[in-house]
């Protein structure tokens, strides 16, 4: 196996909050989930897409927080369920090819103040590549990315964890955590984030990213 340059396969986050937890699994059953809504503009298929979203809906059930993700324009339904995707009940998450702006290094970017955010994006070029380097299913990394990024926008700024999947940056540690689906939130990230959920759909919860 070639030696990979973890120096350029660390996940760099920018313009990011952070903060993360886990529970056991299970322990989001019976709670009312938060809907994401993605927007698949890098042209994944519907398969990998699917896969990636199991992997980040396992990684949150451990968390105590239930996910609902709605492909947007996969069929006439999801698609007005899409158009009805609206801050703070309901999130949203578009996949992109690639950055514009940011350093080719950049898996993904959230919008997030204080109290949250409600918008983040996903770069694919830049996963399939550390994917790959690192010999992991396109799926299972992207499933964990995705799962990151929607943290950060219910755990708002400053929200990135010294250990876990709230880590700024993803090494070959945290890549072999992923491989064994060990690389999860905090217990401390999902009390936070459960709390977040209920806020959010019980009572408007925060008005970021509008």
């Amino acid at each position: 196996m070639a030696k990979i340059s973890w120096s350029r396969c660390f996940l760099m986050l920018l313009w990011l909050s952070c903060s993360a937890f886990p529970l056991r699994a299970g322990d989001a059953a019976g709670h009312e989930p938060i809907v994401v809504a993605v927007n698949n503009r890098a042209g994944i298929s519907a398969k990998t897409l699917a896969g990636a979203e199991e992997r980040a809906k396992r990684i949150f059930s451990k968390a105590g927080v239930e996910v609902e993700w709605i492909n947007c324009g996969e069929s006439a339904a999801e698609a007005e369920l899409c158009h009805e995707a609206r801050c703070p009940q309901r999130l949203e998450l578009t996949i992109a090819p690639r950055s514009r702006n940011l350093k080719d290094s950049v898996l993904g970017i959230s919008f997030v103040d204080r109290g949250g955010g409600c918008y983040g994006a996903v770069f694919l070029q830049p996963v399939e590549q550390i994917q790959r380097q690192a010999k992991l299913e396109l799926g299972t990394m992207l499933g964990h990315v995705f799962a990151h990024e929607t943290a950060h926008l219910l755990l708002g700024e400053n929200s990135h964890s010294e250990q876990g999947i709230m880590r700024a940056h993803w090494n070959e540690r945290e890549l072999e955590e992923a491989r064994r689906g060990a690389l999860l939130f905090t217990p401390e990230e999902g009390q936070v984030m459960r709390s977040k959920v209920l806020e959010r759909l019980s009572h408007g919860g925060s008005e970021a990213g509008r």
